[in-house]
C-alpha cells in the first residue's frame, strides 16, 4: 500500500501531465482537493475529475491510461492511494469509475463534514 500527496502550485511545473503508461496488479483511488485531471485509457474509458471527485482504477490484468491536467490556473492538489491486488485477482479484467462530489456522503464531526470515499459510517 502506498499513499501520495501530489501537489503543483506553478502550472508550468505540470503542464507535461502523465502521458500514456501501463499499470498491473493493483488498484488506485485518486482523490482531488484543488485543479482538474482528464483520463483516458486503452479500455475506452475516458474521465474528468474536480475537486471533491474520486477515481477508482482497477488495473488488475493490465491498463495504459494517461493523466493529463486541466490548464487554469490553479493548484492541482490530491492524494492517490495505491492498493497492491490480492494474487488471486491480480489477472481479472480491469475496471475504471468516476465519482462526483455530489454522489458522495458526508458525515458531520466535530471537526466538520467529512467525505465518505469508501464503506459507510
Amino acid at each position: 500500500m502506498l499513499l501520495d500527496e501530489f501537489k503543483f502550485n506553478n502550472p508550468d511545473d505540470y503542464i507535461g501531465g502523465f502521458s500514456s503508461h501501463p499499470h498491473r496488479g493493483f488498484e488506485t483511488a485518486t482523490y482531488m482537493l484543488q485543479g482538474e485531471f482528464s483520463h483516458r485509457d486503452n479500455q475506452g474509458n475516458e474521465g474528468h475529475l474536480k475537486a471533491g471527485d474520486i477515481q477508482w482504477m482497477m488495473a488488475r490484468h493490465g491498463i495504459v491510461h494517461e493523466e493529463m491536467p486541466i490548464q487554469n490556473d490553479e493548484v492541482v492538489r490530491g492524494f492517490q492511494l495505491w492498493v497492491n491486488s490480492p494474487s488471486g485477482q491480480k489477472l481479472i479484467a480491469p475496471k475504471y469509475q468516476d465519482v462526483v462530489s455530489a454522489r458522495i456522503p458526508e458525515v458531520t464531526l466535530d471537526a466538520g463534514l467529512v467525505p465518505v470515499l469508501i464503506g459507510s459510517y
